[in-house]
């Protein structure tokens, strides 16, 4: 480790720790003393430093944390890094409205409340985030409704915790102390509004950034002042880089459904989930800057802030080159890799002026996507040449192997760690500098680095540079650097391994199928640039809280289900298991969504169901579902332009439902069940309203008008089939009669429904 990573790391904990003391208020501390700290939350902060780290660190070393303190009036370098670092990230800060300005909000808001998109009424209920430790369970995560209590107890319990758990922390490993202290202050202040009144300005701000992400992006802005340019100079420059791994779905589902498939694929989706944690740690600790200068990581891109250097664009080309080389000698080209970047003053980063950077990013995002393998096409054909054997691998069908060999070395790789999946609860990251680890469960590319599975913790961190808990934040008890989230919740089978696809198809109730479903958030770009202050901070928390539901809160609401968790992070998912549970499981999970989200009808997500036997090809079932995900979205698209309340959100048996008609059917299929086991309604009979049902329709599409006769033999088939005692029952199934007595809109799903559900129910007496 260089002095400067050593530097970095020191004003990232001081960048952490400069406004703890918001907390320490809040909890009810006072300050005595130290009027040339400014306020009195500086001078907490002050005394939470002091207490935590004096004594423990070289003098030099604790002066330029304490410095952090200072960041309102400062004396010397550090303290004006800090201030410059802080009046930066502070620009993120709202003023509140008129009506806001009648009471004190001191509480979190939900980022999520901030979202305005055209077309989408908004709600005028008012939510908050409870004060509690970061934990994955509902109650915790949940905004809660209405005006809390000051909770000034709360507070205390979690300042006293993080100031318990930052003093346990060892500070001989520079870079392990601030992770240790990076993963403690998340756990903690997640839920901690960073400001609700400036006394600088005398006014209010609306808290919807939490102190942990003001306090990284603080932590990040002052590491990127650390470079001799930005010493020097007055006018400060930075470079923000995005970058994008390419191909993922196509890599994802391109397996044959040879034995062990749903092994290699969750194996696979894991390995697709930590590439971009993996190459942007490489990157940050090539460029020598903390874990807080990476501002989102996930969904096969990351986000980096770092400051400007001399010759910085030819080192950030470099290291482009050499990750794509090596994903193209690994994969052969089905995984591409591109490094865009721009260059921005303070003023950039944050408001109008960050608006326009990220806008210009994007556009160099989509003109580099389409130069894929631009810095590497003169050797593309070398890098690939080594790839030799007697035949393609029938798992994956594209690397070569040779007799020894049942499949390729990757697809042996992907089911190890889908297998190693299942009871893992550690993971490790290595950089490029680092050897392949053949022992453990885990991947290694070449000049990137590896990750790593382990059920126990690894008995020598030092090993490694990282080692997360996966899914509990605990982690300072159990001795590691911190916690991770990714869902790779998988349901087992009766001996405990894995259960397979046609496991889960006999779990299913009437016919034996499973579901494939994608989706993912609409109109992700839209939400960002809707934003009412664009800023870091803000763009890194709407990123951290959609994958903190997706990769994070999805192994809560699996959890005793029989569907499998393919992937799931960033803004999307796809889940695979019994057709029956998937669909009333995916309901659910956008119910718990509007709830996560505050009810902000702008929040929404699309879902494609692919229902199909279990050994359909898998490089299909996906392909299938992204079709019907896609009608969804291009209707929504539709009824947007027309102002449209009524969209729909899934797409399912090939009907496109909203969510109360998803929810309407189901529990209607529940009545008509009902009197099924009852023997009150056969098979045949729901069968034969299918068929009017259907050709309802299809007359309706193809000639544009009503076909009148399907209401008297639709009648005829209920007096006649179903008995007299029932009838009722089953009109209302399919018949509005609030509305002049018309088929339902969502009928022909129900029908469809029922069928399959009933599978195996016999015909009544």
């Amino acid at each position: 480790m260089g002095e400067l990573m050593k530097e970095r790391l020191l004003v990232a904990l001081g960048g952490l720790f400069h406004d703890v003391g918001k907390l320490a208020e809040r909890a009810g501390y006072r300050f005595e003393g130290r009027e040339d700290l400014g306020y009195a939350h500086a001078g907490l902060s002050y005394g939470f430093i002091e207490e935590v780290f004096k004594g423990r660190l070289r003098e030099e070393d604790y002066e330029v944390i304490i410095a952090g303190a200072f960041h309102h009036k400062p004396a010397e370098e550090y303290g004006k890094l800090f201030q410059e670092a802080d009046r930066g990230s502070s620009k993120e800060r709202s003023e509140k409205t008129e009506e806001q300005e009648r009471r004190e909000l001191k509480r979190l808001r939900p980022v999520f409340l901030g979202i305005r998109l055209e077309g989408f009424q908004q709600n005028d209920r008012d939510y908050y985030i409870d004060l509690n430790p970061l934990e994955l369970d509902k109650d915790t995560l949940f905004p809660k409704e209405g005006e809390p209590a000051e909770g000034r107890e709360q507070y205390k319990d979690l300042y006293e915790k993080l100031k318990k758990d930052v003093k346990s922390i060892d500070l001989s490993d520079p870079h392990r102390a601030f992770l240790r202290a990076y993963h403690t202050f998340y756990r903690y202040c997640w839920c901690v509004p960073a400001s609700t009144y400036d006394r600088d300005q005398g006014t209010r701000h609306y808290p919807d950034i939490s102190l942990f992400d003001h306090s990284r992006s603080v932590s990040a802005i002052a590491c990127a002042l650390t470079t001799q340019y930005n010493k020097r100079h007055k006018d400060k420059r930075f470079v923000i880089v995005d970058g994008d791994i390419s191909g993922i779905q196509e890599f994802l589902f391109s397996l044959a459904n040879v034995k062990g498939v749903a092994k290699r694929l969750r194996g696979r989706s894991f390995f697709l989930s930590m590439l971009p944690h993996l190459v942007a740690r490489a990157m940050l600790w090539e460029f020598e800057y903390p874990l807080c200068n990476l501002l989102y990581a996930g969904g096969g891109k990351f986000l980096l802030l770092l400051g400007y250097e001399e010759g910085i664009e030819e080192r950030l080309k470099d290291f482009a080159k050499r990750i794509e080389r090596s994903l193209i000698k690994a994969f052969g080209g089905k995984l591409g890799f591109v490094l865009s970047w721009v260059h921005t003053d303070m003023e950039g980063l944050t408001g109008k002026g960050f608006r326009e950077v990220m806008k210009g990013l994007h556009e160099r995002v989509s003109v580099q996507k389409s130069r894929k393998f631009s810095l590497t096409m003169g050797e593309f054909e070398s890098l690939v040449e080594g790839k030799k054997g007697e035949a393609l691998c029938p798992s994956c069908r594209w690397e070569m192997i040779d007799e020894s060999q049942e499949v390729c070395r990757w697809c042996e790789a992907f089911y190890d760690l889908g297998n190693a999946l299942l009871k893992a609860k550690y993971v490790a990251f290595d950089y490029w500098t680092y050897k392949q680890k053949n022992h453990h469960a885990g991947f290694y590319l070449e000049d990137i680095g590896g990750v790593y599975l382990f059920e126990e913790k690894p008995k020598s961190l030092g090993d490694f540079k990282e080692v997360y808990f996966i899914n509990r934040t605990d982690f300072l008890e159990h001795g590691v650097d911190g916690f991770i989230f990714f869902a790779n919740y998988a349901p087992r089978a009766v001996d405990g391994t894995t259960a397979d696809f046609e496991t889960l198809a006999e779990r299913a109730q009437g016919d034996k199928k499973i579901a494939f479903v994608r989706g993912d958030v609409d109109f992700l770009g839209l939400i960002f640039q809707s934003l009412e202050e664009y800023s870091i901070s803000r763009i890194a928390t709407l990123s951290r809280s959609l994958d903190l539901f997706f990769s994070g809160y999805m192994n809560t609401f699996l959890e005793g289900s029989d569907i499998y968790t393919l992937y799931a992070g960033g803004d999307d998912f796809f889940l695979v298991g019994p057709w029956d549970q998937m669909v009333q499981r995916v309901k659910d999970l956008k119910e718990d969504f509007d709830h996560y989200t505050a009810y902000n009808p702008a929040l929404n997500f699309s879902v494609g169901f692919h229902i199909d036997r279990p050994d359909l090809p898998v490089r299909f079932a996906g392909e299938y579902a992204e079709r019907e995900e896609k009608r969804v979205k291009e209707e929504k698209t539709q009824s947007l332009q027309k102002d449209s309340e009524d969209l729909p959100h899934f797409s399912l048996l090939g009907e496109l439902l909203t969510q109360e008609g998803l929810s309407e059917s189901l529990r209607k299929a529940g009545d008509v069940i009902g009197l099924m086991e009852r023997k009150k309604v056969g098979r045949s009979a729901l069968y034969r309203f299918y068929m009017l049902m259907r050709y309802y329709r299809e007359q309706e599409e193809s000639t544009g008008k009503k076909w009148w006769r399907f209401y008297p033999l639709f009648y005829y088939q209920l007096y006649r089939n179903v008995s007299k005692d029932s009838q009722d029952a089953l009109l209302e199934a399919f018949i509005n009669r609030e509305k002049d007595y018309t088929l339902r809109g969502n009928a022909l799903f129900l029908a469809k429904y029922l069928i399959m559900k009933t599978r195996n129910l016999s015909e009544r007496s």
